[in-house]
């Protein structure tokens, strides 16, 4: 089931990866692997337009760069894509999660320790990842997460689900007691059980900043609620782990 003869909007979608003049090696073949991951999407029966919206963060992250290529970050991300495993659903992306340990722990001033008792190994989970400039209201969230249980209890039916997961610095505890407890990111943080969490706060610079230059920020004239709260609270910021059980599909 290529896309070939079907609709001419696939044909564009796909056009641009086919087209790259790139001499990346991590950019090598990517038009072949999308032909066979919009394969799987249609055995699945899933929409051209939810195809289009799951990949399309490959092509922000190659256009982000000031030729086409993809960095080693970006080499996670996109195979996460090309493996069927991390999906745009409404306003928020979902990955199929088994419990990674070393993803959530990881090391350094990043590291977080988790109860492996409770979070084992392979425990079925899905982690929710938030793009720049996601809508984060109760009702997208409500929507998003809704869609996401009925999605993964279809697609994946080997699974049974015990929940949600998140690693980020938007549910840090310290940054959302600076906030308004009505704002969206306050809402969106009080889903989630805080299970743990660190001080690594360089991420959250560079979310609310665009650079972790502490002598680049401390000249920065703030204008959101973010950028003048974070710069005099950074040192008490970080990441932070939280879990949302599955619930029932609304």
């Amino acid at each position: 089931m290529r896309y070939n003869g079907k609709g001419d909007e696939m044909k564009t979608i796909l056009a641009f990866y086919k087209n790259l003049d790139s001499k990346d090696i991590k950019i090598e073949g990517l038009y072949e692997k999308l032909n066979s991951l919009y394969d799987t999407y249609k055995k699945h029966q899933l929409s051209d337009a939810f195809f289009q919206g799951s990949i399309e963060d490959i092509k922000n992250r190659i256009q982000a760069k000031e030729k086409p290529m993809l960095d080693d970050n970006d080499v996670k991300w996109v195979n996460m894509i090309l493996n069927f495993e991390i999906f745009r659903i409404g306003t928020l992306r979902f990955q199929l999660f088994p419990m990674d340990h070393e993803e959530i722990e990881r090391n350094g001033q990043d590291f977080m320790h988790i109860d492996k008792t409770r979070f084992h190994k392979g425990r079925p989970l899905i982690n929710i990842h938030i793009e720049d400039g996601a809508d984060i209201s109760p009702q997208a969230v409500d929507a998003s997460i809704n869609q996401a249980r009925i999605f993964f209890t279809r697609i994946f039916p080997q699974y049974s689900f015990d929940g949600f997961v998140i690693r980020s610095w938007l549910i840090h505890p310290n940054l959302v007691s600076l906030l308004n407890p009505n704002s969206k990111i306050a809402q969106f943080a009080k889903r989630f059980e805080m299970v743990s969490m660190n001080h690594a706060f360089p991420q959250t610079l560079k979310r609310v900043y665009g650079t972790e230059d502490l002598e680049v920020i401390k000249d920065h004239v703030p204008h959101t609620t973010l950028e003048k709260l974070v710069y005099p609270n950074y040192q008490k910021l970080g990441n932070a782990f939280g879990y949302l059980p599955f619930g029932e599909i609304v």
